[in-house]
């Protein structure tokens, strides 16, 4: 079998370090070559596939890896083009295999490799780990709580990389100092900008093993695998506070130096660790740190770890894994469309790298020039396109056209726009809008229309309002074509007004949303419930269809305490959306949608013993649920960069 890999991401960490490893594995048992001789394209990760015309992978099987969430990528505007190229995803957690499948995807779980040769334990003597201790100025007694992951998005060194869960490491600090555990924070690597300044803020003893500086610190401040794995022996455990992940390595790397850690329950983590290494919560945390530090409670957890990461991550199984992937891709029948152009050979990495700076070039260019937008009126009907066409036409190089004929981007709602539409040929590419059917005939009628939508020359996006709705298309037989899942939008003006009403010191209301009785409700809670809480409705607190109403809602939303929500849909979504951006935790009904919009600003329930024991749980930590609540306005971004990259390609 002959391979040909393509590059990685070019900043020799983690996705040029797996693509070191995959090469490793798989030597003397297939044939590296090139792309034209391949019978296999292996793609470290997605991007590089872009650059690579369907017409040159006629007669190849294409097998990518996907470092991280399938719900994050399918949020990737760009990632949409991947999905119509690969063949087989390789994932590195069982939860991650099981999310592509669900969806209709084809995927083998191939775990990370416990890199032994660079994380191990250290003798006493090791020069390194000498050198490191006295960085650290360790004063007796203090328990070291490691943090390696950057923390700080790297735009403008302001806002914190929410996708690590830099704000819960933080909440897990203050409350283990509020506890009087003699704990100190250790972190090290570049991006810390956010959580150094937060820590001192809020009081947290911290080190920072690096250069403190202003600007971004990646080329001075990145360390040497031999100074973590140094820094994993000394420290006393390591948090993973994600959100979300793919590994990360550090449950690899960590146990394999001896150092004890505990995590979220993200990517590879419920498949590493034992469950009482897992925490959800900021005070679940502390109570296992608590435990530890009085019993050594972590050191049997991470000897089961070490085991597991022997067992299964080990070179051996990867290996094993690789292969049967690459021979069960190969009895899949390939389908490629397009010609290969004359002006462009197969294999020449000069004419792709040549292809890829254009589209870089038209890309620059296209933010700087006037794209025209079209939304049809069916499209426009509904508020949250409504808002779509206001946010994007903010932008300075985007405007609104009410003529097809002189349209980029043509924005369609698919039920009531195709039949007029689909016989129309434009020079345009077409988004398809697709929000949750209001009843089964809808649902039906979209997956009759669907198929001949996506054969469109003209069709360039499927744009979901949740992964939900994805799925169910799936259960229903249709695999959705370049699919880009994008929460439901807020509007961000209405959280920068003052209040019409009340303080934001004098939160008192416990919001249920509307599908939920007030008076059943306090029958079912009051016992739980502190009084002087007042109980509302959302069908009494505003109509959201008006701009007053929404703006009603906000207000009301900034004096509540705690949001309730009963329906699992995409407006259901958007109201927890909405009560986030006020700072108000959430208890929603179980779904994964509404999961990663809370994170850990709020609990889920299923019945109403777990609602009782969700508002019990929120209510008696509201402090760290609040500080945990996530405001995200920047949606329009994606949107743009989708834009952008659909004008580009279609010039």
């Amino acid at each position: 079998m002959k391979v040909f890999f393509t590059a990685g991401d070019q900043i020799n960490w983690a996705v040029d370090e797996d693509l070191s490893h995959t090469r490793r594995a798989l030597e003397n048992f297939v044939e590296f070559t090139d792309l034209a001789s391949a019978d296999v394209v292996f793609a470290s990760w997605w991007a590089p596939l872009l650059d690579i015309e369907a017409s040159e992978l006629d007669g190849k099987r294409v097998v990518c890896f996907m470092h991280g969430e399938p719900a994050r990528f399918l949020s990737a505007p760009n990632h949409r083009l991947s999905f119509e190229k690969v063949d087989l995803w390789i994932t590195r957690s069982v939860q991650a295999t099981k999310a592509l499948k669900d969806l209709g995807y084809n995927a083998k779980h191939v775990p990370y490799l416990a890199n032994t040769s660079k994380f191990e334990r250290l003798p006493l003597e090791s020069p390194l780990l000498q050198s490191m201790a006295k960085r650290l100025a360790v004063k007796p007694g203090e328990y070291l709580i490691g943090n390696f992951m950057r923390d700080t998005e790297g735009g403008d060194l302001k806002f914190p990389k929410l996708v690590k869960g830099p704000d819960l490491f933080a909440e897990i600090m203050r409350e283990a100092c509020r506890r009087n555990l003699t704990v100190k924070a250790i972190l090290a690597g570049p991006r810390r900008h956010w959580l150094r300044k937060h820590l001192t803020e809020i009081g947290v003893p911290f080190e920072y093993i690096g250069n403190s500086v202003e600007q971004d610190d990646v080329a001075i401040n990145t360390l040497s695998r031999n100074e973590i794995n140094a820094l994993y022996n000394l420290i006393d455990l390591t948090v993973v506070s994600s959100r979300s992940e793919g590994g990360p390595l550090a449950i690899c790397e960590a146990p394999m130096a001896n150092c004890k850690i505990i995590s979220t329950p993200v990517g590879m983590a419920p498949d590493a660790l034992p469950d009482r290494s897992i925490f959800r919560t900021a005070s679940e945390a502390v109570d296992i740190i608590q435990s530890d530090i009085q019993s050594g409670n972590l050191e049997s957890a991470l000897t089961e770890t070490l085991e597991t990461l022997r067992e299964k991550n080990s070179m051996e199984v990867i290996r094993s894994s690789l292969l049967e992937a690459l021979a069960n891709v190969m009895y899949k029948p390939v389908i490629r469309s397009g010609a290969c152009s004359p002006s462009l050979p197969r294999n020449n990495l000069f004419i792709r790298s040549i292809r890829r700076a254009k589209r870089g070039v038209s890309g620059r260019f296209f933010r700087k020039k006037i794209v025209k937008i079209h939304f049809s009126k069916s499209s426009c009907a509904a508020y949250p396109y409504r808002l779509l066409a206001k946010i994007l036409t903010n932008e300075s190089n985007i405007k609104e056209t009410g003529f097809l004929g002189e349209s980029d981007i043509i924005f369609l709602n698919c039920a009531t726009d195709w039949p007029l539409f689909g016989e129309i040929r434009i020079n345009a590419g077409l988004i398809i809008l697709l929000d949750e059917p209001s009843d089964s005939m809808e649902f039906q009628r979209l997956l009759d229309l669907l198929p001949d939508v996506f054969l469109h020359p003209s069709f360039a996006a499927t744009v979901l309002s949740s992964k939900s709705l994805l799925h169910r298309f799936h259960e229903a037989g249709l695999n959705i074509k370049k699919p880009v899942v994008i929460p439901p939008l807020i509007d961000a003006s209405l959280f920068n007004e003052s209040m019409i009403s009340g303080e934001e010191n004098s939160r008192s209301i416990v919001l249920l949303g509307p599908s939920l009785i007030a008076s059943d409700f306090v029958k079912d809670t009051k016992d739980i419930l502190s009084q002087g809480v007042e109980i509302l409705t959302i069908a009494a607190a505003s109509e959201p269809n008006t701009i007053w109403g929404r703006t009603l809602r906000v207000n009301t939303l900034r004096r509540c305490i705690l949001y309730i929500e009963a329906d699992t849909n995409s407006s259901s979504l958007r109201r927890i959306r909405e009560a986030q951006a006020c700072d108000v935790p959430v208890v929603y009904r179980e779904q994964d949608d509404a999961a990663k919009i809370v994170g850990f600003g709020g609990e889920a329930y299923t019945d109403i013993v777990s609602m009782r024991s969700a508002i019990t749980s929120v209510l008696e930590n509201l402090k760290s649920y609040q500080a945990l609540t996530v405001s995200e306005f920047d949606d329009y971004k994606a949107w743009v960069e989708m834009i952008v990259s659909i004008v580009t390609r279609n010039k």
